[in-house]
């Protein structure tokens, strides 16, 4: 019983620390498979360790989707017999050194279909619900995606009236 408390009282804790020693932003590198963007990251596994992943950068789907590996390898297996179920959202998503927040965000587990997952070598996607909390910048000329706080990126251009 001590083993499951400790570990039970690790993980709020390392998300703790991590929630404040995390950076206000970042700026990763991508790479283009097929037009769609993929970056390194990291998903806190039930251990309180972080697990490297590559995420596809989908700012189309609010809906965070987790290879079935991937689901099982951070504590949440799906049956090989189902082609998708709804999961818990990861305890951590971690990008360069920056804790993103997760929370209400809903996730879904995949077998199906495969070619998702294994034609970009993904892992899971960066779904649009955590993407609208942040600034954004997609620099394609840099290969880089910069993540930041709402209000600390400086605005570049002028602001035009919409009609």
């Amino acid at each position: 019983m001590p083993v499951v408390l400790r570990s039970a009282l690790l993980i709020p804790l390392v998300s703790l620390h991590v929630a404040l020693c995390s950076s206000p932003s970042v700026t990763v590198p991508f790479t283009l498979d097929h037009n769609r963007m993929l970056i390194q990251a990291e998903f806190l596994t039930p251990s309180g360790s972080w697990l490297p992943v590559r995420l596809w950068v989908d700012s189309g789907n609010p809906e965070l989707l987790l290879a079935s590996r991937c689901a099982a390898d951070i504590g949440t297996p799906i049956p090989a017999d189902s082609t998708s179920i709804p999961v818990s959202t990861p305890a951590g998503l971690r990008i360069g050194g920056m804790t993103l927040n997760l929370s209400g965000v809903s996730a879904r587990a995949m077998n199906e279909p495969r070619w998702l997952f294994s034609t970009m070598h993904i892992d899971a996607n960066l779904p649009s619900t955590v993407l609208a909390r942040y600034d954004v910048v997609f620099d394609y000329p840099a290969r880089t995606l910069t993540i930041a706080a709402p209000g600390s990126l400086p605005l570049r251009g002028i602001p035009l009236p919409i009609a």
